[in-house]
């Protein structure tokens, strides 16, 4: 069985498509189908059903994803299981929002960097979840780290998760400030910052304000929470509701007063997660563990 007749089928089923997976690896077309069918031939049955442009996984497919990934991740590990982490060498390709990568990534990636020097790591930045899971299904990242409500997409695998905090959050002068049980009502008749609607909390805060039979009429609306963050902090008489890891440091350092608001609950969730289909590289296995292990 032929390691690049398993990673033909492995990125055949992860991109949906012979053409796409040919162009990633490399080969022709023609090359990924022959590849494929030696796989078929070796295990007897049909990995794939192609009705003219459509591939989909059969049921046996399906099933065989998981013992290709393992005799890959074993092939790679009796390849360097000689080496030591600084030793070990690859790309690693992360699509994270701008909320984890100010906040939550750069001690993270630093740390592993310095236990994994020779892995390069390529991070692109996106706050809009389908924008994210669209790069991860077209396997152009490896790993998403988003921050999101909770998500249980059937074809991710979710190895890190954290429920955050979000937080009504103002300047020293705004009106409310030192007010108990202020109601979410309250915070519309006041300047209010938000990040744009489609993004994850924001959504979800508009959602719980057209129920009330309320309007979301923000003073200001940007697409980075950092950047929101920033305007917030040199504004007057502002507030904004947003993950509490976004402002923790500004409010630490009294640049900005949370606000006690009562009826404010928005789920939300931080998540690494990669695609059910894709082979785990040593570089992404050495990621994963490192943010398994408990001091991380």
């Amino acid at each position: 069985m032929e390691t690049r007749n398993l990673n033909a089928f492995l990125r055949v089923a992860e991109l949906g498509s012979f053409t796409a997976a040919a162009i990633e690896l490399g080969y022709s077309q023609g090359s990924i189908t022959v590849q494929v069918q030696q796989l078929e031939d070796e295990l007897g049955t049909k990995l794939f059903d192609r009705m003219g442009r459509l591939t989909t996984l059969t049921s046996h497919g399906e099933a065989f994803i998981p013992y290709a990934q393992s005799v890959l991740q074993a092939i790679q590990e009796a390849e360097n299981f000689a080496h030591n982490r600084h030793e070990m060498h690859g790309v690693l390709r992360l699509c994270s929002s701008t909320s984890l990568a100010t906040n939550i990534l750069p001690s993270l990636i630093a740390n592993f960097n310095r236990s994994y020097p020779n892995i390069e790591i390529i991070m692109r930045l996106s706050d809009y979840m389908e924008e994210m899971t669209i790069r991860m299904r077209q396997n152009e990242v490896d790993i998403v780290c988003h921050l999101d409500t909770r998500n249980f997409f059937t074809d991710t695998i979710t190895f890190y998760e954290k429920k955050e905090a979000v937080i009504a959050v103002a300047n020293k002068d705004y009106p409310l400030v030192g007010k108990k049980h202020v109601k979410l009502r309250e915070l519309l008749h006041e300047p209010l910052l938000v990040t744009e609607r489609s993004i994850g909390h924001t959504n979800y805060l508009e959602k719980i304000i057209n129920d009330m039979g309320e309007v979301l009429n923000p003073t200001i609306e940007v697409s980075s929470s950092v950047t929101l963050r920033e305007i917030l902090i040199n504004s007057e008489r502002s507030a904004s509701i947003v993950p509490y890891l976004v402002v923790q440091e500004a409010v630490e350092a009294g640049h900005l007063v949370l606000l006690d608001v009562e009826d404010l609950d928005i789920p939300m969730w931080s998540q690494f997660v990669y695609h059910k289909s894709k082979w785990v590289s040593p570089s992404m296995k050495a990621f994963i563990d490192f943010v398994s292990e408990p001091t991380h």
